[in-house]
């Protein structure tokens, strides 16, 4: 953990990239990465599964817009304490990140 920042919902439009791995099956992989938040600076890691669940709303938070999509996309999921993050949200600084995904010379 880092020293205290706020919870504010802040988009970072540059790239990240994070190391993979992947587990799960060949019929079914889970790719993990973990990285960094650039806007915390707090350790956090993001699990992408094969299959991408909808958001009811629309929109791509936690996931990729296609499976060949060059950019992830994700939320902060630090265990860090921002105030005032609030209560329906489990972790994070509220940044909303792009990340490079798996296989683009990026540690995977």
């Amino acid at each position: 953990m880092t020293a205290l920042s706020p919870y504010r919902v802040v988009e970072h439009a540059p790239v990240l990239s994070f190391h993979w791995e992947v587990h799960g099956t060949d019929d079914a992989p889970l790719w993990v990465g973990s990285g960094s938040c650039p806007l915390c600076g707090c350790a956090m890691t993001v699990t992408i599964g094969y299959v991408q669940p909808p958001i009811p709303k629309g929109g791509f938070l936690g996931r990729r817009k296609t499976p060949d999509s060059p950019v992830w996309y994700t939320s902060c999921r630090c265990e860090s304490l921002h105030i005032p993050r609030p209560a329906h949200v489990p972790a994070g600084c509220g940044a909303m990140l792009r990340l490079a995904r798996p296989g683009a010379g990026n540690g995977s």
